[in-house]
């Protein structure tokens, strides 16, 4: 756990990598997956689907 917590950590999801490198990312299969199985509101989740979709339409 301290290497995933830890600031400077090496350790990134690949969506993040992917953010970062400007490329292409996964938001409805990982984030509007989890929040299609919540099965309740999940606000936070929401909001990061929708700054993820908006990122990706912007990249073309």
């Amino acid at each position: 756990m301290p290497l995933l917590t830890q600031q400077g950590s090496p350790m990134t999801s690949s969506l993040y990598r992917d953010l970062i490198a400007g490329n292409a990312v996964e938001a409805d299969q990982i984030i509007g997956d989890l929040k299609a199985r919540a099965g309740l509101p999940v606000p936070l989740i929401s909001a990061v689907w929708t700054h993820l979709s908006v990122y990706q339409r912007n990249r073309g």
